[in-house]
């Protein structure tokens, strides 16, 4: 009795390391669990495509995952950080626009302006004395000015990390994509021999 009781509390020993390793693997994985996801869909759905590309590559797995891969990167990421670029460009523009048109005789220019006036006239009688003053309406055009440059400047820093962030993830996404491509079919064989399951069944 004595040697299966021992036995027992080995294997008892033994699957509670396991459950250990196994959740300390979780934990280090876990941070990466989407772009791996993300790049066994994307090869599960790119594949029929692949399969082509390696036709036309005669056969060179590695050379088409790679090209596979390259057309993933140009038609996800290059896209999406033009986007990012040019919404940027934009309000930078924008606020050095509003800084350098604030000047005193274009302010005056515009308000010399018909239908400026006559708004300015109407507004006037409405607002506060001294609100619509030339030299209040560009301070405040240019505090404006300056507060938005300093928000879009904040919004870059920031978006500047989320898109570090997005391609460091996305070369993770590129890297397990690449050996989901070229070692497909053996990936699909491990499963049908993990899977304890018919051959109907896992198909």
């Amino acid at each position: 009795m004595m040697p299966e009781k021992k036995l027992g509390a080995n294997r008892i020993v033994l699957l509670a390391f396991l459950c250990i390793a196994l959740y300390a693997c979780y934990v280090l994985v876990k941070p990466f669990l989407e772009p791996i996801l993300l790049a066994i869909i994307v090869g599960m759905l790119a594949y029929p495509v692949h399969a082509r590309v390696v036709t036309a590559m005669r056969g060179r797995q590695s050379l088409a995952a790679l090209f596979s891969c390259l057309a993933v990167m140009m038609i996800i990421l290059l896209p999406t950080l033009a986007l990012l670029a040019a919404v940027l460009d934009q309000g930078i523009t924008y606020t050095i626009a509003v800084k350098e048109w604030a000047t005193p005789d274009n302010m005056r220019n515009f308000m010399a302006r018909p239908w400026v006036a006559s708004v300015y006239a109407w507004l006037v009688d409405v607002l506060p004395e001294g609100a619509l003053e030339l030299e209040n309406i560009r301070t405040r055009a240019l505090s404006l000015a300056s507060t938005m440059g300093g928000k879009f400047a904040a919004t870059s820093t920031v978006m500047l990390g989320s898109v570090t962030n997005f391609i460091l993830m996305f070369v993770l996404l590129l890297f397990v994509l690449f050996f989901v491509l070229r070692d497909h079919e053996r990936l699909i064989e491990f499963l049908r021999h993990a899977l304890p399951l018919s051959r109907s069944q896992e198909d």
